[in-house]
């Protein structure tokens, strides 16, 4: 049995000591090449140019950056990067810039190993330059506005009156508008009441799962930017929302909640990478993309589906309907908009998440997320 095996079978045992399980990572991390240092060195020379720059998501294949500014810029981004990190080590860099079909600008460092890619790092404009993409939380208004519009109520402010036309194309763009007929909706402020699971495991924060909500309380929506999170929880929440879709009260759902809480702590180490050595930024990612794996298929695929619904529903979490959404509406940048209903979006939706641990900053320890 090779010593990754050993580290799955034995991860939830009690015999299994944590120094063990960080002995055993790191024996498996000498094995891996430095793929790591060179996104950290790629990911610190962009920011040496444009300081706004910041990951916005990360995969084995993919790192994205947001805030790297126009395309002229992203284009000297990449003159940069190229002149300092052609090659590094065993890998080589170059850039792909290109025009995507929609006719978005594509600029890429790419990392190859032996003339075969193994890494894109993916710079994207984000709102460095953009003075024309809304607040989403503060669109969600213009959207209510859209909605209600002939009836005879007060209009939100919401992100301004230059994003009306947008919010309008949305909401014309929506094909089955049946939910919405004959009904005036408002932005819901009040808090959630949280449940006990919730409580006892930490957890403080009481933000609604729903952001409009018609006056008769009957159609409660979830305002989605397309590609938003549906998660991005520290770990007290993670393991809230773990422990709530476990089947059965066992010592089993109460030390992976344990564990949840305890990795997921800022002061394991693992939610900072700022400032870190190659080699550690290396066995820290290694170590989450682990902690990841073990959690995710503590009980496959139908756990997945669960934590998914809790983590966009709040079923478990709040005591109150009006939290809980039975509607999802999805709109994006260009004017398109759909209305699902939650478990049309769910179904929709779960052969497209990806998940992820994140450092949340500061002493904020780590974070799920959750992304579509």
């Amino acid at each position: 049995m090779n010593e990754l095996d050993l580290l799955i079978e034995n991860y939830f045992t009690e015999s299994f000591e944590t120094s063990e399980v960080f002995r055993l990572v790191e024996q498996v991390l000498s094995e891996q090449e430095g793929l790591q240092d060179v996104i950290g060195a790629i990911v610190d020379k962009v920011n040496q140019h444009t300081d706004t720059s910041k990951v916005k998501s990360q995969t084995s294949k993919t790192t994205t950056l947001t805030d790297t500014g126009s395309r002229a810029n992203r284009k000297e981004i990449l003159d940069f990067v190229f002149k300092s990190l052609a090659s590094f080590g065993d890998y080589d860099v170059s850039y792909i810039q290109d025009i995507a079909k929609d006719g978005s600008a594509i600029f890429v460092a790419n990392v190859a190993k032996g003339g075969k890619s193994v890494h894109n790092v993916v710079l994207k404009q984000g709102v460095v330059g953009r003075e024309d993409t809304p607040s989403s939380t503060k669109f969600e208004e213009n959207l209510a506005n859209a909605i209600n519009k002939g009836q005879d109520v007060e209009l939100y402010t919401g992100a301004g009156e230059k994003f009306n036309n947008l919010a309008d194309q949305v909401i014309s763009s929506i094909r089955d508008k049946k939910p919405l007929e004959g009904k005036t909706f408002e932005k819901l402020v009040k808090r959630g009441d949280l449940s006990k699971i919730y409580s006892d495991n930490g957890v403080t924060s009481r933000e609604p799962k729903t952001d409009l909500i018609s006056t008769d309380g009957s159609v409660r929506i979830s305002v989605k930017k397309k590609g938003a999170q549906f998660i991005s929880a520290q770990g007290n929440e993670t393991a809230a929302v773990f422990l709530s879709v476990l089947q059965n009260d066992s010592a089993t759902r109460e030390k992976l909640g344990g564990i949840i809480k305890n990795y997921f702590a800022y002061e394991k180490g693992l939610s900072q990478l700022k400032d870190k050595s190659p080699e550690d930024r290396e066995k820290i990612t290694t170590k989450r993309n682990f902690l990841l794996n073990r959690i995710l298929n503590f009980g496959g695929f139908d756990l997945k589906e669960k934590i998914v619904r809790e983590a966009t529903l709040g079923e478990h979490k709040f005591e109150d309907e009006a939290s809980i959404p039975n509607y999802f509406l999805v709109w994006d940048e260009s004017g398109g908009g759909e209305l699902y209903t939650a478990e049309k979006f769910i179904r929709a939706k779960l052969p497209q998440v990806k998940f992820g641990v994140r450092g949340r900053g500061g002493t904020r320890g780590l974070s799920l997320r959750g992304d579509t």
